[in-house]
């Protein structure tokens, strides 16, 4: 398989206000409200991709989701908002 990215992120915070954030700019959280009292878990990312158009980030973000084994095994199970930048 050939290597497309690496990157390193910093995770800080509780399980429910936590951030994830990484020296490139990408950043997540880790669960909402579900409305209902509780939370469920999700992750917004929001990969920032300077020198592109924002349809090439988009594309770009959505293929690694698809492929990302992390993403994979999760499918389902935790809802994800993806939100590139450009």
């Amino acid at each position: 398989m050939q290597v497309r990215y690496t990157a390193e992120a910093v995770a800080a915070g509780d399980g429910r206000n936590g951030v994830i954030r990484s020296p490139d700019g990408f950043g997540s959280n880790g669960s909402r409200s579900n409305g209902s009292g509780g939370f469920q878990r999700a992750v917004d990312p929001h990969p920032h991709i300077p020198g592109v158009e924002q349809s090439v980030a988009d594309d770009l973000v959505a293929e690694a989701h698809r492929i990302c084994p992390y993403s994979t095994a999760t499918r389902g199970n935790i809802e994800v908002a993806l939100t590139a930048t450009v």
